[in-house]
């Protein structure tokens, strides 16, 4: 935890660690013991495939306060997942492509405006605001094709 903390970036000191120790390796936060994965194809077997035996998140100080899919665990998180899944079809996704191609779209327009000026920019700010603009667009088609289903 010392190295963990003391270094400048989070994910810059486990990707350090991932060239050092290979894709998939161990570390302890406190006493608990956590994988850090960065195989897709492993991913995929315990996320997907493996689902049913790999239900259980790591608990949060924000699991009892904050409710949701991100901080529950268990059969709750299994629940939700099972629920929300079908929504994240390749199927619906592929009919969502349009609608995030869009938001690439805007963004990348956003971009030479600062490369004219030659001026440093958080290019983060735009990417909140495109996962915003994109998370928005979905959830008004979403809504709109439920109406449309009643």
């Amino acid at each position: 935890m010392k190295a963990l903390w003391s270094a400048p970036s989070y994910h810059r000191q486990l990707e350090a660690w991932t060239k050092q120790y290979g894709k998939i390796y161990g570390i302890y936060e406190g006493n608990f013991p956590v994988f850090v994965v960065s195989d897709p194809d492993f991913l995929q077997e315990v996320f997907i495939k493996q689902f049913a035996n790999f239900s259980a998140r790591k608990t949060t100080i924000l699991s009892d306060i904050i409710p949701g899919i991100f901080f529950n665990s268990d059969a709750k998180w299994r629940r939700q997942r099972h629920v929300i899944n079908p929504t994240f079809s390749a199927a619906k996704m592929k009919l969502m492509s349009p609608l995030i191609n869009a938001s690439i779209s805007d963004l990348m327009k956003q971009i030479p405006v600062h490369i004219e000026n030659g001026e440093e920019f958080n290019i983060y700010s735009y990417y909140k605001r495109m996962t915003m603009d994109v998370i928005c667009k979905f959830s008004i088609n979403v809504f709109d094709l439920k109406l449309y289903v009643l």
